[in-house]
């Protein structure tokens, strides 16, 4: 149990903590986020595919492999979250106000960009 705990789970942790602690870097600083976490994912699967092949095959899937689809699943949804927040902060940057008798309204590129594109077939 010892060597298990040193060799898989404390690994695993340590991975996904470093993995959740990018959601605490600057969102412009998107690529090392990207980076740290896709490193992390590929790292955990490197040590998931390890493990797989020292313990023995059995037809049922074992503790051990749940634990590792759980941190991975983990990894895949920080990065996903990743993905989502760069988008979102992107689009910040590009909105364009127009004030017009004493209203804001607000417009987005995208939305300027479809619109001319329908009316340019």
């Amino acid at each position: 149990p010892i060597l298990i705990m040193i060799s898989t789970i404390i690994p695993t942790i340590l991975l996904t903590t470093i993995g959740y602690a990018t959601l605490y870097i600057k969102t412009s600083l998107i690529q090392v986020r990207l980076v740290v976490s896709l490193t992390t994912m590929l790292v955990m699967y490197t040590l998931f595919s390890q493990t797989a092949q020292v313990l023995p095959r059995t037809s049922y899937v074992k503790m051990v492999d749940i634990w590792f689809l759980f941190c991975i699943s983990i990894l895949f949804f920080i990065i996903i979250f990743h993905f989502v927040t760069s988008f979102y902060y992107e689009k910040q940057d590009e909105v364009i106000f127009i004030h017009k008798n004493s209203h804001r309204i607000c417009i987005h590129l995208d939305d300027i960009i479809r619109f001319v594109r329908y009316l340019i077939p």
